[in-house]
């Protein structure tokens, strides 16, 4: 689900839930013992007059952790990343 910010407004809002379907049975594209998943993002921003802008951007809110690989290879398995936080202050130059 993601909301769209509105074009004329200074602030946005936006959350994604992302949900991966269950592991369909081992027919070579992957183990079929793994569960369905959701995770959480959200993402606000807002602007400061022409030039300056703040965004803060969080992934994986619940700290979930679960498989990312399916796929059968020799790479091994590979865990989901912890939640992560990042703040972006950015500036716009006009020249």
């Amino acid at each position: 689900m993601t909301a769209p910010a509105h074009p004329s407004r200074k602030s946005s809002l936006r959350d994604m839930v992302s949900r991966i379907p269950k592991s369909p049975s081992n027919n070579g594209d992957g183990p079929g013992h793994l569960p369905a998943y959701a995770t959480v993002d959200l993402a606000v921003g807002h602007s400061f007059g022409e030039n300056w802008s703040a965004r803060l951007t969080a992934t994986n809110l619940a700290d979930n952790r679960y498989f990312i690989d399916r796929t059968n290879s020799f790479g091994g398995s590979h865990v989901s990343d912890p939640r992560m936080v990042s703040v972006q202050l950015r500036y716009k130059f006009h020249y």
